[in-house]
């Protein structure tokens, strides 16, 4: 009796999850207003809405009615197994999730908020059609609308719908990511049911062969062309049918659009001509014959395109930079365009232009992250996915860095922008699924199996055999978590099945808030075996994600992409080894030898919570009891990880058990010790080598014989640092996480200095020799002092750099200035050249009560055009005195238990204010303390110029322009109110005096 109820319970739930569902497309109103293109992509939306309705229809959820005592007996049969009847739930969930995810309809799917229905707080019942895309396709597939309607009235009756929000499209690139993720959903269950898949297409085809609603078929046509060929096809046949074809709807589109086209240089209001009375742009509904009346250009209007076509020549290859932001997101993005250059030119040698910095060998490829959601082909304009929405470091991004040391490129500004909002501006409340399902008890041996296959497999490998891809999946993520039938390996469950898996964060580690990946590892013995577990996923989905292009899943996350790397580097980069304990040398004093030897902290550039640092070394003895507990299976966290089901027991199944079996007992472990052995030691000390022979390392010889060694000692039982262990195996996550340890190998490498150079506890801090110095590229020294003579930038690093004028020496320091808040407009959005925004009488764009035809003649008068005088090369020589740090106070979060701190915490928790001393010619030294930690940027050049501008602009070219020498004199009144000013840093060593002087102010 009780399963009964189950099953009864059960289908009213898939009953009226999918009503929900389906009634959920009305929030997003019709695009007939806003132009033909925005039509299309609602009738796109609509025809997943279609299928949705064509599929409850073909497994029965459309036939049940409200009084139907048992649901279970009308639906599809397969849908009373709770498997089936999971998964559906799931997807259909997922499908309500995209539509009330306010946040990812505005950031991710540009969507933006119209008025509601109605107003206050008043109920409203689903009155179908209710906008024009449902009033044309309803008049198509009319027996589907009949039943959106009558299952709205029924489940409405009792229970009206609130108030729901409606929302317009505003972004029509990002919307179409919207209708993807539908219809990856929408695939997904009709894969569930092979068989209902002709059934589903029959169904639409007939109500397409039966209609003669022109219109309707002719937007239809268009709206599947490139997702459903098939729809596409069969509203082409009927429309050929019916004796039209497609150009009526392309009038309108010419008709409709026209108005779209904006007039950058003068307002429409004084541009368009009167509409003629009696005008009628569309068709009228049904008759493909009636005459379409298309709008003419007046005079002035050909007159002012002549003009505008004349301004663009003359700024053809001009830059122009924007910024933007939303409101509804931290994420800010930056960009460059060249003005006349199309997206193709822009897409294949534009990041020759932009100065974005190449990696010079391959162990600094840890510096930057790869991308791992990919593309299936190239668009004309840029396109983010999930990945570009997650901010894991901005050193870590290719496109941070530019060339010129310690500058940023545009793209790199707009990440700066990105994480200053991200920790000093408004909260963003993110809502991710996790899954809680039940895992499986995995022992060490099916672990270390597993990532022995993962390592000898190609990228090309998936998909050879789809069901052993799903017993894979099944065997390390558990059954509860994923299901099976084909459908998932194409579609986009899968994704969501991996992300609320790996989100969950009782289980696995969240790498981006650790210093060290190995410290981990050899921390706690117990946690090897979840780290592997959590390689091993992460792994799956790289690959999954690589298979299959424009993975578009909500749940991507910085512990999803953090997982994604270490997973990356851990397969390409770790072998494990085991050897026979009965052959290998045992030293019982090396046995009982501790593996943690040192307590400190972990960088942290923010906040730093308490941490380990650690010295490790092969077969340790913790290490083998750990691998004893796991060789039958672990039972850690068994509030989280609970045993799974058996499956099947067929002769199929019982041979492919038995070959598993045999497979995992080649790495059984017990009489074994398992050593871990790094497969790009020769490249990471080659590559640290490098970086030391570019930054003038003082201590060259002495790192060398050190480093070359330092591989074979641990092999030989040799303890070393936990930093050169991470650096040695290439286990670092990028960005600022390599840039730590690379320097930090560098300084274990060289003896002479590990006994007086503790270990950094910031990300961000300096290392001071008595020689020379060495600062991150993000602190205001390392931007200040990249652009003298013979300094480098390499992994985050500018150096050599000039000591400090009185010390300290041998130690890491840490600078403290103030942040720079990017600016903001109301708009949300900064540009720079172009058109822009109306700049008063210095603006080429017609001004209040300026007669037209006198400003046009202005304007195309060629005699008012010329090039700006750049400013005069100056002989100054400014040359840099000397360095000097000043200890400040320690913050006041530390002052209240100060009195409980080691001397040596307190100068780890000390900051310094930085100070530079320069000489300019032969006036008296000029001091410039360092305030602030400003952002340089350098953008690129522009093409063909230099380029002429109209004289009316000509003068803010020529104002605000300083030479070094008399920066001090400056007031910030008197350049503030009128935009930009210019620094003239021609003279030698002036650039280093100018940026100096901004990172005073």
């Amino acid at each position: 009796m009780a399963e009964v109820a189950g099953l009864v319970i059960g289908a009213v739930s898939m009953v009226t999850l999918w009503n929900t569902c389906v009634q959920a497309f009305d929030t997003v109103a019709s695009g007939r207003n806003y132009g033909y293109d925005y039509e299309v992509l609602r009738v796109k939306l609509e025809v997943e809405r279609i299928r949705l309705l064509a599929w409850g229809e073909a497994v029965g959820l459309a036939s049940v009615q409200k009084e139907t005592t048992d649901p279970s007996k009308v639906i599809d049969t397969r849908l009373n197994r709770e498997e089936m009847r999971n998964t559906v739930l799931r997807l259909l969930g997922c499908i309500q999730h995209v539509f009330e995810d306010t946040q990812a309809l505005q950031r991710k799917y540009g969507l933006k908020q119209e008025s509601p229905f109605g107003g206050g707080g008043s109920q409203i019942h689903l009155a179908l059609p209710s906008n024009d895309t449902q009033q044309v396709l309803a008049l198509v597939f009319k027996r589907a609308y009949s039943n959106l309607q009558r299952s709205a009235n029924e489940y409405q009756q009792n229970t009206p719908l609130r108030l729901k929000t409606m929302w317009a499209i505003s972004d029509k690139a990002k919307f179409i990511h919207f209708v993807t993720e539908i219809r990856g959903f929408n695939d997904s269950l009709v894969h569930l049911f092979p068989d209902m898949v002709t059934k589903t297409n029959n169904t639409l085809r007939e109500d397409i062969d039966s209609s003669e609603e022109i219109r309707g078929l002719q937007l239809l046509q268009q709206a599947s062309s490139e997702d459903h060929e098939e729809i596409s096809e069969t509203a082409s046949e009927r429309l050929n049918h019916l004796g039209a074809t497609m150009a009526s709807l392309l009038d309108d589109q010419k008709t409709e659009t026209a108005s779209e086209a904006p007039l950058p240089l003068v307002p429409v209001k004084q541009a368009q001509a009167p509409a003629q009375k009696g005008a009628n742009p569309l068709p009228k509904e049904g008759d493909a014959n009636t005459p379409v009346q298309t709008y003419k250009e007046t005079e002035l209007e050909k007159e002012l395109d002549k003009m505008e076509a004349f301004c663009d020549e003359k700024s053809r290859g001009a830059l122009t930079c924007s910024v933007f932001s939303a409101d509804w997101s931290a994420r800010w993005t930056a960009s460059v365009y060249w003005q006349g250059s199309d997206h193709a030119w822009i897409r294949s040698f534009g990041d020759d232009y932009k100065g974005f910095v190449p990696s010079v060998h391959t162990a600094f490829d840890l510096y930057r992250k790869r991308k791992y959601i990919t593309k299936s082909r190239q668009s004309e304009y840029e396109s983010s996915t999930d990945e570009d929405y997650v901010l894991l470091d901005v050193e870590a991004d290719p496109r941070y860095d530019n060339l010129r040391p310690g500058t940023v490129t545009i793209e790199g500004y707009g990440l700066d922008c990105w994480e200053y909002e991200e920790l000093h501006g408004k909260s963003h409340d993110k809502t991710i699924i996790v899954s809680t399902g039940p895992l499986p008890d995995l022992p060490a041996k099916k672990l270390l199996r597993r990532i022995d296959e993962l390592q000898k497999m190609t990228s090309k490998s998936l998909g050879w055999d789809p069901q052993q891809d799903a017993d894979d999946l099944a065997e390390f993520a558990g059954d509860g978590n994923w299901y099976f039938d084909g459908y998932s390996r194409d579609g986009f469950l899968i994704f969501s099945n991996f992300y609320s898996l790996l989100n969950r964060r009782s289980i696995f580690t969240e790498w981006f808030t650790m210093s060290s990946v190995s410290l981990v590892v050899h921390e706690d013995p117990n946690e090897i075996w979840y780290f592997l577990w959590q390689v091993i996923l992460g792994r799956e989905l790289a690959r999954r994600l690589e298979r299959f292009p424009d993975a578009s899943v909500s749940g991507f996350t910085v512990h999803i992409l953090s997982t994604l790397i270490v997973s990356d580097l851990w397969i390409n980069n770790v072998k494990f080894v085991l050897v026979d304990e009965k052959g290998a040398k045992k030293d019982k004093k090396k046995e009982d030898a501790e593996v943690l030897k040192e307590k400190e902290s972990e960088p942290m550039s923010q906040n730093p919570p308490e941490g380990s640092s650690t010295t490790v070394k092969e077969g340790s003895e913790a290490a083998k009891k750990t691998w004893k507990f796991w060789k039958k299976g672990s039972s850690a966290k068994k509030q989280e990880v609970s045993k799974s089901k058996p499956t099947g027991s067929g002769k199929k199944d019982k041979a492919k058990d038995a070959d598993t079996k045999s497979r995992d007992e080649v790495w059984d472990i017990t009489d074994k010790t398992l050593q871990i052995h790094s497969l790009v030691h020769e490249r990471q000390i080659e590559g640290l080598l490098r970086f030391a022979e570019t930054m003038k390392w003082p201590y060259m010889n002495e790192t060398r014989d050190y480093a070359e060694n330092a591989y074979a000692n641990l092999h030989a039982g040799t303890t070393i640092p936990i930093d050169l262990y991470d650096w040695i195996f290439g286990i670092v996550l990028p960005g600022k996480w390599m840039a730590y340890k690379i320097v930090a190998a560098l300084v274990l490498c060289t003896p002479s200095l590990t006994k007086e150079v503790r270990r950094a506890k910031y990300f961000d801090m300096g290392l001071s020799l008595p020689k020379q110095t060495y600062w991150r590229s993000r602190t205001v020294l390392g931007k200040v002092l990249g652009c003298l003579p013979g300094v480098k930038f390499l992994c985050g690093w500018i150096g050599p750099c000039p000591p400090l004028t009185d010390g300290p020496y041998h130690k890491y320091i840490r600078i403290k200035p103030r942040k720079v808040a990017p600016p903001k407009q109301n708009n949300r959005t900064i540009r720079i050249g172009g058109p822009g925004p109306d700049e008063g009488e210095e603006s080429i764009r017609i001004q209040p009560d300026e007669d037209i035809q006198q400003w046009m003649t202005e304007i195309n008068d060629e005699s008012r055009w010329s090039i700006p005088e750049p400013p005069v090369r100056q002989m100054t020589t400014c040359t840099l005195e000397g360095i000097r740090v000043k200890k400040q106070p320690l913050d006041t979060s530390l002052v209240d238990n100060q009195s409980d701190m080691s001397a040596e915490e307190i100068e780890d928790e000390t900051q310094y204010r930085a100070s530079l001393v320069f000489k300019i010619d032969n006036e008296e030294p000029v001091t410039y303390t360092l305030y602030t930690n400003p952002v340089f940027v350098t953008p690129p050049s522009c093409i063909e110029g230099p380029h002429q501008v109209h004289l009316r602009e000509l003068p803010k070219f020529q104002r605000n322009v300083w030479n070094v020498e008399n920066l001090k004199e400056v007031d910030s009144s008197e350049f503030e109110d009128n935009g930009v000013m210019i620094i003239n840093a021609t003279g030698k060593g002036a650039e280093a005096v100018a940026r100096a002087w901004c990172s005073e102010r």
